[in-house]
């Protein structure tokens, strides 16, 4: 774990090598209330330092009353280049909905400098917990690892996942409400050009869009819902960025394709694990809200 100064990785400026990808047709829904634990899922946005607009970054989960997991890089860029500016957690959402602030001091994250820039070896530790300024009342999420037979699919695997996110519309005007998706799988990425037996990561058929960084992919097994991995990178089958969207805006359906055209996850770690618990550990060691003044935790 290590503490590190807050930067941006915006959305809309997101590096050549990560793109937005609908694998087949946009299988996406609204979230209308029908699954429950989607309380939990909320966005991530950034005031602008110069003249305070708020952008939106990706995608965030509680898994603590006070703390979020979201991918690393919507916090920091791909080389670890300093944004200033003031975070908050949209916890209903929507950018219309409750915001809570982001404090940016204390920060849980296994990224060091030897990581970055990031790219598909690293990728796997493209997670970090952030802690809120207040609780919020919605019922964090659980997470732990999925099962070995999940783990290690060589082809695609069962479709029991479920992700939920905020995304911008297709059209890059605006930040939609928070979508869902069933019948997900993970898939292997064994055959892949651009993640090439990648340590570990796991494709995944879920539809993303830029704003889905972070997002969770859910089991809910026994009765439990439980996070298996959190999606991180797109591939798509173009080489070009604008190819790809002229070919989805003119309606046609470009199958999956596990080689060139899949999105990629980090499924949950025992390390990823014990990085909630000592964030989660380190909120109750907080004095109240105005006598904040605690050193960022340890590396």
């Amino acid at each position: 774990m290590c503490a590190i100064g807050v930067v941006v990785l915006s959305v809309l400026t997101a590096p050549p090598t990560v793109y937005a990808s609908i694998l087949g047709e946009d299988d996406r829904q609204p979230d209308t209330g029908q699954l429950p634990w989607t309380s939990a899922v909320g966005y991530v946005m950034r005031a602008d330092a110069k003249n305070g607009v708020l952008s939106g970054i990706g995608t965030a989960f509680l898994v603590g009353p006070r703390v979020v997991l979201t991918n690393w890089h919507n916090v920091f860029g791909e080389n670890g280049a300093l944004n200033k500016g003031e975070w908050v957690y949209v916890a209903e959402g929507e950018t219309s909905g409750r915001k809570v602030r982001i404090l940016p001091h204390f920060q849980f994250t296994t990224i060091t400098d030897g990581d970055l820039p990031l790219g598909p070896r690293s990728r796997q530790r493209d997670f970090i917990a952030l802690i809120l300024e207040e609780p919020l009342d919605y019922a964090p999420l659980a997470i732990a690892p999925p099962a070995p037979g999940d783990r290690n699919v060589t082809d695609v695997g069962g479709a029991r996942y479920t992700m939920a996110g905020v995304s911008l519309t297709f059209d890059y005007d605006g930040a939609t409400p928070r979508t869902i998706q069933s019948g997900c799988a993970f898939a292997s990425l064994a055959r892949n050009a651009q993640f090439p037996r990648a340590p570990g990561l796991i494709g995944h058929t879920c539809d993303v869009w830029p704003g889905h960084s972070g997002a969770p992919l859910v089991e809910t097994t026994g009765g439990r819902t439980i996070v298996r991995a959190i999606n991180v990178a797109q591939v798509y089958p173009e080489t070009a960025r604008d190819v790809y969207e002229r070919r989805k805006h003119a309606g046609e359906i470009i199958p999956i394709s596990l080689s060139n055209h899949i999105n990629i996850a980090i499924p949950v770690t025992a390390a990823m694990v014990d990085l909630v618990r000592r964030a989660n550990a380190f909120v109750k060691t907080l004095a109240p809200l105005e006598f904040q003044t605690a050193e960022p935790p340890s590396p």
